[in-house]
């Protein structure tokens, strides 16, 4: 491709990019609808636990007038915050809630693995995590699990699930098989309803388009509350964190933010619940991580690579990439208006590295394309980030990074992981890095126009996460003492949850049970002791297919690039 072809296609991409930025946006109304409960079923002693992802306190008691239900839970049983594991990122957070450990035994500190031994990227999945999660030690106890991130593939020992769709591929998985034809035959038709790209944008659609993946679970549960007496039953929903991801900003702006709407909803389910609690039930609302607002996006990889800590074997050649971003122009927009079949003129006729250098987004070249690709010389680099800021360096890439954001006004934590966690993995990065807590994002991309982007139109997410999660105990198991500022953190719900069902709680977990927030008395009969055995198991990895499927629907979620 000669130059004046190549700048007659880099302008033809200019033109295509600029429709994205003027396409219309359906707005639709909701209207929620409430399930009608029978009364408590009598004489069953079953824990419930409720899992809402991103749920925070800081929300719940801004509007714990108009949330009669957590507000009841929260006065009338034992309530405190939950450190979340480091990044507080989901996949990694729910992973230590079931097993009790804390990331730095499983090794997974993200949803997409990076091992700097041998430099590959991985899905972070149940597949291959070498660890068992609590319930696999229940044999003779009935369980249920709904809508579980990270639960994909189910194990033997799983005998009634609806696999959540956060690490699964594909449509649904249940186990048995049939149980998806049995919510059928109830009315519930199972499905991963992700986000579209309208919800993500438009309040009013994320309102109906947003909540659906929320409203189907929600029926899923009451049908197979019915289904069977349960000992445990154990169910998780996203609808908290998503919208904090895209409906933050309508806090600013709004009498009646669609947010304090989501929350409600969230609380008429949680009645729902409560209504058909027998006596001796227990009810856990657990939450993994929590939420505030993002004010921008920080491309540390970018810094790196100016100040030569972050070196690649071809700097000189991002030419093109550079174009690319400067225009707009991404793999995203060419693919969604594609009216002149470009793709395939591109596939035959543009040359490999101007088409490596398209960028997936507008910000850049992500990091992995540049370790897929053996763009990065790895002798000559001291230092490098993935995102949500998981660093890999020397001191020198901390006193870079804490001397230009600090001269631009900005507040800046590295977290040491070796003295946070209890395991010195060589696959552990060696900090964290906090950015005006957490309210800034850290992205990997490099060849971006800006290190620090402020701009809401640079970064997808309005909200950010938080290390605060939620923990509600309420039922003859838990004490009635109220909010008490605690040190839990997510390992410590595992051997809880086994104290409440009176379990003893395996050594190898990191994790502690919240005695201070369980009832001495009614948990005299059988309290808890620390057994050794192992919780190590082995599963299958899943397949390149399936890992590309399950990333695919991570990055349509906004977890992934």
């Amino acid at each position: 491709m000669d130059r004046i072809d190549f700048l007659g296609f880099v302008l033809l991409l200019r033109d295509i990019s600029r429709l994205d930025r003027y396409s219309t946006r359906q707005k639709k109304g909701h209207l929620y609808t409430t399930h009608k409960t029978g009364p408590p079923i009598a004489s069953r002693m079953s824990l419930y636990v409720v899992g809402l992802d991103g749920l925070t306190f800081d929300l719940v008691d801004r509007w714990i007038d108009s949330l009669p239900n957590l507000r009841a839970l929260k006065q009338g049983g034992a309530a405190t915050s939950l450190n979340s594991v480091h990044p507080p990122i989901t996949g990694p957070a729910w992973m230590s809630i079931y097993t009790g450990l804390d990331p730095s035994v499983f090794n997974r500190y993200h949803f997409n693995h990076f091992n700097p031994d041998d430099r590959s990227f991985s899905a972070t999945s149940r597949s291959g995590l070498g660890y068992e999660y609590f319930w696999e030690r229940l044999d003779d106890e009935r369980i249920c699990l709904l809508n579980l991130p990270m639960t994909y593939p189910p194990s033997d020992q799983d005998n009634t699930i609806v696999c959540g769709h956060m690490g699964a591929p594909g449509s649904v998985v249940t186990k048995p098989d049939s149980l998806t034809d049995d919510l059928a035959a109830a009315g519930v038709e199972l499905a991963y309803h992700d986000l579209t790209e309208t919800s993500k944008t438009d309040p009013d659609a994320f309102m109906s388009e947003g909540t659906r993946q929320f409203e189907v679970m929600s029926d899923a549960w009451h049908v197979l509350e019915d289904r069977d007496s349960w000992d445990l039953f154990f169910g998780q929903f996203s609808v908290a964190d998503w919208a904090h991801h895209f409906l933050w900003d309508d806090l600013k702006t709004s009498s009646d933010p669609h947010l304090r709407k989501i929350y409600q909803r969230i609380d008429s389910f949680i009645g729902d619940v409560r209504d058909k609690l027998g006596p001796d039930d227990d009810l856990v609302i657990v939450s993994d991580h929590g939420g505030g607002n993002c004010k921008g996006v920080i491309y540390l990889n970018e810094l790196l690579r100016r100040e030569g800590l972050l070196v690649l074997e071809n700097d000189g050649g991002s030419v093109s990439n550079q174009v690319f971003n400067r225009l707009d122009i991404t793999k995203s927009t060419i693919e969604k208006y594609d009216v002149l079949n470009l793709l395939e003129y591109v596939r035959e006729h543009v040359p490999a590295r101007i088409k490596s250098s398209i960028p997936t987004e507008g910000s850049g070249r992500a990091f992995a394309s540049l370790v897929n690709s053996h763009s990065i010389d790895w002798r000559a680099s001291s230092a490098y980030v993935l995102s949500d800021g998981l660093l890999f360096c020397d001191g020198a890439a901390i006193d870079l990074i804490e001397n230009y954001l600090e001269t631009r006004g900005l507040s800046v934590d590295f977290v040491d992981l070796q003295c946070e966690y209890t395991t010195d993995s060589t696959q552990m990065p060696d900090y964290v890095v906090y950015i005006e807590d957490l309210a800034f994002e850290i992205k990997d991309d490099v060849f971006t126009n800006d290190i620090v982007a402020y701009d809401p139109d640079s970064h997808s997410h309005q909200g950010s996460h938080r290390r605060n999660g939620v923990f509600i105990g309420h039922g003859p198991s838990f004490e009635t003492c109220g909010f008490s500022k605690t040190n839990a953190w997510l390992p410590d719900i595992a051997p809880t949850l086994l104290a409440v069902l009176g379990r003893d709680i395996p050594e190898a977990m990191t994790g502690d049970p919240l005695i201070n927030l369980l009832d001495d008395h009614a948990l005299a009969d059988r309290q808890p002791e620390r057994i050794s055995y192992s919780i190590k198991s082995d599963t299958d990895k899943l397949s390149r297919s399936e890992e590309q499927q399950v990333n695919e629907r991570l990055q349509n979620l906004g977890y992934l690039k």
